[in-house]
């Protein structure tokens, strides 16, 4: 089976625009419009969508083009979402669809997409790790928009332990866009304001300095001050999903599981220590996990999902990130009399 990983619209705008030429086009409702093009004509820069799903104009352009570069003629679809949002996203597709494009050559590419599933995202991690590991397993994924959570075992799933929480790392960056903009800084953004604070959050996390304009030429909000408000915002958020995923975790203790973490909210210091703290306190088994199966654990997920839903199938097991697109393709295997 094929991998590919590749940064997503809402993360990598600008190379995007740089890059142009090297990407494929996609069939829009209004025409055709090559990647670069399309963070122009739709105004995408700085715009993206807290779990973004089919109406929105960079979730369409992801999944596109994640479909076009298979190759294949037809084939069916398995990706997640947030538990929350599964029949919303559920009722955006009328299957069969299809999706055209062209390639950097001007050949017209189109495929058909047979059949879609969509399902939670943490089922995809745990299905992933329960077969890696061949144990029962609970993961905790903390993404932008929601923390997903879920348990399975060598019998599949276990869907009572499936659970989304609205407190992804989304609340740490309203909380330092409050305050910034309660200083009085000026900030280049309007649409989108989530995902630039979210970028601050990181760049200040990982030792880089941001100071931002005061309106009316009053100087500016100091780089130690927004490092102190970033920091200040991700112990609080720390603290609280520590106490909310300790009453989750508590309901199935007795359950003797390997617990593991990850998600994009692991990357942050004050998370992670605070739910390593979790973990030693409350006598979890806590699991050590690569940054490559952080990355690719619910792709593996939806892949397992897929073999036995679509087995003759062709197969794109997708999981469209807020900073990575990452998925499968599996060639239908033909079948000889």
């Amino acid at each position: 089976m094929d991998f590919f990983q590749f940064p997503s619209i809402s993360k990598a705008i600008p190379e995007f625009y740089s890059n142009r030429s090297d990407m494929l086009q996609f069939d829009l409702e209004h025409g055709r419009y090559a990647v670069g093009d399309l963070c122009v004509v739709e105004r995408l820069e700085g715009v993206r969508t807290i779990n973004a799903g089919p109406a929105d104009a960079n979730w369409r352009a992801v999944f596109n083009s994640s479909v076009l570069k298979s190759g294949f003629n037809e084939c069916c679809v398995v990706m997640g979402a947030p538990k929350s949002k599964l029949l919303e996203f559920k009722t955006k597709f009328n299957v069969p669809f299809v999706v055209k494009g062209k390639d950097v050559k001007g050949e017209n590419k189109e495929i058909t997409i047979k059949d879609i599933r969509i399902i939670p995202e943490a089922t995809g991690h745990s299905l992933a790790f329960q077969s890696a590991l061949q144990e029962e397993v609970l993961v905790v994924s903390i993404g932008f928009g929601t923390i997903e959570a879920g348990a399975a075992n060598d019998q599949g799933i276990i869907s009572s332990t499936l659970v989304s929480f609205d407190l992804g790392t989304q609340v740490v960056a309203q909380d330092v866009m409050s305050q910034i903009l309660t200083n009085g800084a000026v900030v280049p953004v309007g649409k989108g304001r989530l995902h630039y604070f979210d970028d601050v959050v990181r760049d200040v996390h990982d030792g880089k300095k941001r100071d931002f304009p005061l309106r009316s030429s009053q100087g500016i909000l100091k780089s130690d001050t927004v490092h102190e408000m970033v920091f200040n915002a991700l112990e609080t958020y720390a603290e609280t999903i520590q106490v909310t995923l300790r009453a989750y975790l508590n309901k199935y203790r007795d359950r003797k599981f390997k617990l593991i973490l990850t998600g994009g909210g692991m990357l942050y210091l004050p998370v992670r220590k605070k739910l390593e703290e979790l973990a030693t306190n409350d006598n979890y088994s806590l699991i050590e996990i690569s940054e490559e199966s952080r990355v690719k654990s619910a792709a593996v997920g939806y892949r397992i999902v897929g073999e036995k839903l679509f087995p003759e199938d062709n197969l794109i097991a997708l999981d469209l990130g807020n900073h990575t697109t990452i998925g499968f393709y599996k060639e239908a295997q033909i079948k000889l009399n």
